[in-house]
């Protein structure tokens, strides 16, 4: 919501980062009209903290195993690496589909007063249509994109809030301000004891979600002043959500200490050359969202709305992008890697065959060369061994002499004696 009180948190936030005038993001000018010079922000690079770095390198690995597993380099029989894959394949898509519906189910919009809110589904692609709903009548346009900020058309809005804020708590208000807006913000605090109320203005959902979790995150927030009371002007250079909250870090069991607050905004809005009306004065209405997503949904939320008043957003799936997504393609790549793997191990049986087939051969010829040499020179072959491993034996210097086959024999010891070899 665009107000609330919260407890005050100290911890370790040396990763913050912000969009604050310190950066070339700037979202918020600040000028402080108060009699002493502002204290200024500074940087938190000596803090600790941060990521070990572990997690970055996990999706290198599963990403390593993947291509290991479809390129066949783990080990494992083909019809079970065809199993698993199909596996994989299935759990994928349903495990995608249901995230993709959570994430498009439903979600809240905070809406403070004169807020110009703009509302679009997540994916247009996965949102057939969107409900919106609201506490009280509104109306709804539609504006095709890009949507363009007139900044020569403003509107002035004022808000008095007043509250008493406990120790170490705060309470804060926020505002969803355009690009070319300027606030003006007066604020009175008193305390009977301790310290003046801290006063932070913040930048952005995710730096404020920061801050809550540890006050001290000095990179988290824009603007800081500690002063019984002090009038700030902003001028908004980025379309976002702002925060101003007023923070009491008293420990001691004290009362609470009183703030006032007056917010002077003077608003731009967009241009509405080309909207297109779809439901007015209705606290709820259905749009429906092509699926480029070319267009958006404005909403003017009226200056007598209160700040905890949230616009409640419903998506009507489109259901054929599921199936076509989550359904058909995962079975389509299934189907491929699958074939894949099949050409590949038809193609391994095959070269294993001709391998065996040659292995047969040389054995074959082999045998017949050594048969023939047993037949012709008197070599004995012994093939009762399984592996028909060949033992030849000489033969003896007679059945050589007496060997009708033309075997040469060897020379007797007169030729040998007269040198006639």
């Amino acid at each position: 919501m665009a107000h609330g009180v919260g407890s005050i948190f100290h911890g370790g936030c040396g990763g913050c980062s912000s969009g604050g005038f310190s950066s070339s993001t700037v979202g918020l000018m600040f000028t402080s009209h108060a009699s002493t010079s502002s204290s200024r922000r500074r940087r938190n690079g000596d803090r600790g903290g941060g990521d070990n770095g572990c997690g970055i390198f996990m999706p290198f690995v599963l990403l390593i195993g993947a291509v290991a597993f479809l390129l066949c380099l783990v080990d494992m029989k083909p019809r079970t690496r065809i199993v698993l894959t199909w596996f994989y394949v299935i759990t994928g898509g349903v495990l995608g589909g249901m995230l993709m519906w959570v994430a498009n189910d439903s979600l809240s919009i905070n809406a403070s007063p004169s807020d110009e809110i703009t509302i679009a589904p997540k994916s247009p692609v996965f949102c057939f249509s969107l409900t919106l709903d609201f506490y009280r009548g509104l109306d709804y346009y539609a504006l095709t994109k890009p949507l363009q900020i007139d900044t020569n058309y403003t509107v002035e809005f004022s808000k008095d809030v007043s509250s008493c804020v406990s120790r170490d708590t705060y309470e804060y208000w926020g505002f969803y301000l355009l690009a070319g807006s300027t606030l003006s913000i007066k604020f009175d605090t008193s305390s009977f004891y301790g310290r003046p109320l801290t006063f932070y203005a913040i930048q952005g959902e995710d730096n404020f979600n920061k801050w809550k979790n540890d006050i001290d995150c000095l990179d988290c927030y824009i603007a800081k002043r500690q002063r019984i009371s002090d009038t700030a002007d902003f001028t908004i250079t980025e379309t976002n959500q702002y925060y101003f909250a007023f923070a009491n870090q008293d420990m001691y069991v004290i009362p609470c200490s009183n703030v006032s607050v007056s917010f002077r905004i003077h608003r731009t809005r967009y241009t509405r050359a080309n909207e297109e009306p779809l439901c007015l004065n209705s606290s709820d209405c259905t749009v429906k969202y092509p699926i480029s997503g070319s267009r958006v949904v404005v909403v003017d939320i009226p200056d007598s709305a209160t700040f905890d008043s949230e616009i409640n957003v419903v998506c009507r799936p489109r259901l054929y992008m599921y199936v076509i997504v989550f359904g058909i393609c995962p079975v389509l790549v299934g189907g491929i890697v699958t074939y894949i793997l099949y050409r590949i191990t038809i193609k391994r049986k095959q070269t294993s065959v001709s391998t065996k087939r040659a292995g047969h051969s040389v054995t074959n010829s082999i045998q017949n060369n050594v048969a023939t040499a047993s037949r012709n020179c008197h070599v004995v072959v012994n093939t009762t061994d399984e592996r028909q491993a060949v033992m030849m034996k000489p033969p003896s210097y007679g059945e050589v002499l007496r060997s009708p086959i033309a075997c040469t024999p060897p020379p007797t010891y007169e030729e040998s004696m007269e040198g006639k070899v």
